[in-house]
């Protein structure tokens, strides 16, 4: 065996060293279906204003990539309106929740990411403050498609990022409130137990 034949053998078993075992090939079994249940908060701006919402979501991850579950949010504190007069305004409150589906892929061994929409419906509330007197109480419809990235924390405890749009519809004759003042991007945070 020539000199160059014997030093490019040795080169090909050390570079074949070097890939794990089975690469390529999934060793694993996945798990058709698990759960997770998760906290989060997210900043985001109503009718101009910034504020904070909280909420929840739980649901399923069938066959490692489909997500299925529901999610909601609420505002933390009411956010002003304008009034009738110039020297008057009006506290606007609001919640909504939904069906929550999308798909999750995997990023890095520790990282993972989604692409999901929440699609539902909500109820936006408008109120003097003092006395508090409710002016009008309406139920709309929302989309919101989000993004997110979650880090493993440990075991199946993750924190993540989401970035979500919120779309709105049927708030129109509310005092005070423009069609699209329930709308507008969130940022959030989220802390989750499984999937």
């Amino acid at each position: 065996m020539s000199p160059a034949v014997s030093r490019s053998s040795k080169l090909l078993l050390a570079l074949l060293a070097l890939v794990p075992a089975g690469a390529g090939a999934q060793e694993h079994a996945l798990d058709p279906v698990r759960g997770f249940i998760a906290g989060n908060g997210a900043w985001t701006q109503v009718a101009g204003e910034a504020t904070w919402l909280v909420g929840g979501r739980l649901g399923l991850i069938l066959e490692d990539h489909i997500m299925l579950g529901g999610a909601g949010m609420l505002m933390v504190e009411s956010v002003d309106v304008a009034g009738l007069s110039a020297e008057t305004s009006f506290d606007l409150e609001m919640g909504y929740a939904g069906l929550l589906a999308g798909f999750t892929f995997g990023i890095t061994d520790r990282f993972s990411g989604s692409l999901a929409a929440t699609i539902g419906g909500g109820n936006a509330r408008v109120y003097v403050p003092i006395p508090k007197a409710e002016l009008g109480s309406r139920n709309f419809f929302l989309l919101e498609p989000e993004i997110s990235v979650r880090a493993t924390l440990y075991r199946q405890l993750l924190a993540g990022i989401t970035l979500g749009y919120r779309l709105t519809q049927g708030v129109s004759d509310l005092p005070g409130v423009a069609p699209d003042d329930l709308e507008g991007m969130s940022l959030g945070i989220l802390l989750q137990l499984g999937g």
